[in-house]
């Protein structure tokens, strides 16, 4: 999930001036950043198998580490998944 602080820095960077946005009042911006973030992992699909090699042997790990964990748990989840591990 995004810190409040992350959602607050992005919000904060935005110009709010497009002419077709969707302005709102009484909006929690931290609510609504939380539920943007839940929907876009929800959308995240996980690598194929072919992917994740070639990730894993291509990755910088000094820049892209955190990059490669997150794939990681992906891949093992998938796994565990498979075999009906909980």
């Amino acid at each position: 999930m995004l810190r409040p602080e992350d959602i607050k820095q992005v919000f904060f960077h935005c110009n709010h001036t497009d002419k077709d946005g969707y302005y709102a009042d009484e909006v929690d911006v931290l609510e609504f950043g939380q539920k943007i973030a839940a929907f876009a992992l929800s959308q995240k699909t996980p690598m194929t198998e072919d992917e994740a090699i070639d990730f894993m042997i291509n990755i910088n790990l000094t820049e892209n580490g955190d990059a490669l964990l997150d794939r990681l748990k992906t891949l093992i989840r998938k796994v565990e998944e498979f075999h009906g591990i909980k």
